[in-house]
């Protein structure tokens, strides 16, 4: 579990199954989805090359460098694959940024993995509106404000088109972050936004290349670098007034080492609202249903995982564990805090010593 921290948040069982089949990837398959929550499979080739990862909707990513799957030890191919999905989503995104005037806007969807056509179009939003700051005509924001109408109305002929499932997915996502963007745009003309130093404009999600190579999403004054979690063809949630400001609390507590509590009635988005923020950094996001039965020892081994692969997390219905496991579970919380705030390089969080 060292030596691949995400094996943290498999049980015992589930574990030694594996390890009892490491050359088996149809057994190790299995339980992909619990360690890359969107990476249904894998592709391997007859010489153990690993190829492609695809997700449950059936997008199919090609790896720009194979990945050898006959290592000794799993974990060292699994290591390797997390590398290289970060490394091919990050190309795929650089390559996208450049290409997007080159290419029909159809052409240029089916030609990237969803979510890197989706980051690449978050970056130009963001560089069309600091350029329309820069420029000294009158109605600029007016002028970018009609490109994006004029875009919406691409998109949703484009949507109405006898089009692939996949690509009807990756639009419709498109919609949701393009609406909001247009919306952006409106409320920057409305509230007169002179620079780029404005509020207004400060306080959205922002993203930057910076270096030409690494992206940057900002915050307020806050900034954080992308991760290049794999996320598949996946949905995204609608974005509105109150989910930005979710997102603004949670960044801004994220960066003081603090940790987040949405509160609100059952089914309102709680969850959804965390996983998306976590969609939007391309951060992994675990799920934990928390239950009268989780014991200290339980929660321990979850949060060795998280902070080892550096993974963020949800814990649902925290308020249903039992009082004398909240404050062990208090004291557990506290110390990843304290060793992230000193920025320590390993910590040691009950018997075991992590990175």
């Amino acid at each position: 579990r060292l030596g691949f921290p995400r094996f943290f948040f498999l049980s015992n069982d589930e574990l030694i199954s594996i390890l009892s089949h490491t050359k088996d990837f149809d057994k190790i398959q299995e339980s992909m989805q619990k360690l890359f929550e969107y990476v249904n499979s894998i592709d391997v080739t007859s010489e153990f090359l690993i190829t492609h990862m695809n997700d449950a909707e059936g997008e199919k990513v090609e790896l720009i460098n194979g990945i050898n799957g006959d290592t000794p030890e799993i974990e060292d191919w699994l290591n390797s694959f997390e590398e290289e999905m970060k490394n091919t989503l990050k190309e795929n995104t650089l390559k996208a940024l450049e290409t997007h005037n080159s290419m029909s806007k159809k052409q240029w969807f089916s030609e990237y993995p969803a979510q890197t056509v989706l980051i690449a179009s978050q970056l130009i939003w963001t560089s069309q509106v600091t350029q329309s700051f820069k420029t000294t005509k009158a109605n600029r924001l007016n002028l970018l404000q009609q490109k994006y109408l004029d875009l919406l109305d691409q998109l949703t002929d484009l949507i109405r088109q006898p089009i692939s499932h996949l690509l009807r997915q990756l639009i419709s996502s498109m919609l949701i972050n393009q609406v909001h963007n247009r919306d952006i745009i409106n409320q920057l003309i409305e509230g007169n936004a002179s620079d780029e130093n404005d509020f207004k404009w400060t306080k959205q999600l922002r993203y930057y290349v910076e270096n030409g190579t690494s992206i940057v999403v900002k915050s307020i004054n806050n900034c954080f670098e992308y991760s290049y979690e794999y996320a598949g063809n996946s949905t995204r949630l609608v974005i509105t007034p109150l989910t930005d400001r979710c997102y603004q609390t949670l960044l801004a507590a994220f960066k003081q080492f603090l940790s987040g509590a949405p509160s609100g009635p059952a089914g309102t988005g709680k969850t959804e609202t965390v996983r998306d923020c976590a969609k939007a950094l391309g951060r992994p996001c675990v799920v934990y249903n928390c239950s009268e039965e989780v014991t200290p020892e339980q929660m321990s081994q979850f949060f060795a995982g998280l902070s080892s692969s550096g993974s963020w997390s949800c814990f649902d219905e925290f308020n249903r564990i039992n009082i004398e496991v909240l404050s062990v579970i208090a004291q557990q919380v506290r110390s990843i805090q304290e060793a992230i705030s000193s920025n320590s390089e390993t910590f040691k969080l009950d018997a075991r010593t992590l990175k």
